[in-house]
């Protein structure tokens, strides 16, 4: 056999091999993002820096930990051609993703009710700016970032079989949607106003900015190989975008501020 007839089906083999490195790649940065943004939290509160958050606080953040790890040795997995190990691994997300939805979703209802508590007690009002931007970061971005990470999860796994192209992708946009914590919390990026978004007067815009932008070498990725963006990205940012626009007309107007007086019995 010549060496030539041995090289085609190896150059052929390296193809796919080189194309999985995107998805190595996204695992790193999203791991990087939530390191450089929840790692000097995380250092004051072992030092006693800063007070200790409640539990769920935990148990949300180790869980993240624990997918960010998964989709990193997931991704590289296929990058190495081992599917056989992916597939044996993947069950581990049948646990792991419904207890991030449930532990993100117990995250909103804490906050959103605390908060109505903190507005009904006698005496202690919350100003309806400070509870209408409270309120529009619940629903409009933690909210989402739930109700994303599930829909793309479960898509991710009924289209594993027939549509490995879409799970691929389906799930890069379920770790897209739930990062943009990390991102509100790096004071040195342009526009935070010292970490502080909303007294930068620009809601959270600047966080969607950011947020928008780390997506954009899986898009610049497909691209460029296959001369367009593979529609489950599309499907992602057409139900990603919406929430982006409601954060941003509901997150100062005065018309939301009335609405949470009403919802909260105080007056607007």
């Amino acid at each position: 056999m010549s060496v030539d007839a041995v090289s085609v089906p190896s150059s052929r083999a390296a193809a796919p091999t080189a194309a999985r490195s995107i998805y190595v790649f996204m695992a790193v940065l999203f791991i990087a993002v939530a390191a450089v943004g929840f790692g000097p939290r995380s250092y004051e509160i072992l030092t006693g820096a800063r007070s200790v958050p409640p539990l769920m606080i935990h148990v949300h953040a180790a869980l993240m930990a624990a997918w960010l790890l998964l989709l990193l040795t997931q991704t590289s997995l296929m990058a190495t051609n081992r599917p056989a190990l992916h597939r044996k691994l993947g069950v581990v997300s049948y646990v792991l993703a419904p207890a991030m939805f449930l532990a993100m979703s117990a995250l909103v209802a804490i906050n959103y009710f605390g908060l109505a508590a903190a507005s009904g007690a006698a005496g202690a009002q919350v100003p309806m700016v400070t509870a209408s931007r409270a309120v529009a970061f619940f629903l409009f971005v933690m909210g989402r970032a739930a109700l994303h990470f599930g829909v793309f999860y479960v898509w991710a796994v009924l289209s594993r079989r027939t549509a490995p192209e879409t799970h691929k992708r389906m799930m890069v946009l379920a770790t897209f949607v739930v990062i943009d914590a990390a991102l509100g919390r790096l004071t040195w990026l342009p526009g935070s106003a010292a970490g502080n978004w909303m007294a930068a007067g620009i809601g959270y815009d600047g966080v969607h900015v950011y947020h928008l932008l780390l997506l954009a070498p899986a898009l610049i990725f497909d691209f460029v190989r296959h001369g367009r963006v593979h529609r489950a990205y599309l499907i992602g940012l057409g139900l990603f975008l919406p929430f982006v626009l409601a954060t941003h007309f509901a997150w100062n107007s005065a018309g939301w501020q009335r609405v949470v007086a009403a919802m909260f019995g105080v007056d607007g």
